[in-house]
């Protein structure tokens, strides 16, 4: 017989760099068995990674990916994923939403999930191909600026329309 249970979390801030699962002692991932043979727990995510600090008793496969196998003994697996700042989450690159912790033991004897908030944050936009300086004539007319490979990115808004206000020093636009 297996139990395992996930803890909620609160929420994670898109791009932060690992954000522990086991907050607190009383909100952790816990797991019992009876069993005394080896057992493996899969912990996975859809959009994200996950990583194990101390792996003490554990066979572990897939450390820092969206899937992590853990095999061992059930008191080396039970000490590992319930020990504070064990296991870690990090969202993948620019993604915010809802992603799932899922814990699955040995091929869905036990199984539960929790979601996990991912909160995003504001990315600065990047200009790309901005000319350095550009000369003209003092009376010429129709210079341009720009050639067509100048562009605006911003992954906060992609696919939607932007705006831009450009000014001179000296001159109009």
């Amino acid at each position: 017989t297996y139990t395992i249970d996930v803890p909620s979390v609160t929420s994670i801030t898109e791009n932060d760099i690992f954000t522990s699962v086991n907050t607190n002692d009383t909100n952790k991932i816990t797991f019992t068995s009876t069993d005394t043979n080896p057992v493996t727990v899969v912990l996975s995510v859809s959009y994200g990674r996950l990583k194990i600090l101390s792996k003490t008793g554990l066979t572990v496969v897939g450390d820092q990916t969206s899937t992590l196998t853990l095999t061992g003994s059930v008191s080396s697996l039970s000490t590992a994923l319930s020990t504070i700042d064990n296991i870690f989450y990090q969202s993948n690159s620019n993604f915010s939403g809802i992603d799932t912790l899922t814990a699955n033991v040995n091929s869905g004897s036990a199984t539960d999930s929790t979601s996990l908030t991912v909160l995003g944050d504001n990315d600065a936009p990047t200009l790309t191909n901005v000319p350095v300086e550009k000369t003209v004539n003092e009376t010429s007319t129709n210079n341009a600026v720009f050639d067509s490979t100048f562009a605006i990115a911003d992954p906060d808004i992609a696919g939607y329309t932007m705006q831009a206000n450009l000014a001179v020093s000296h001159g109009t636009l």
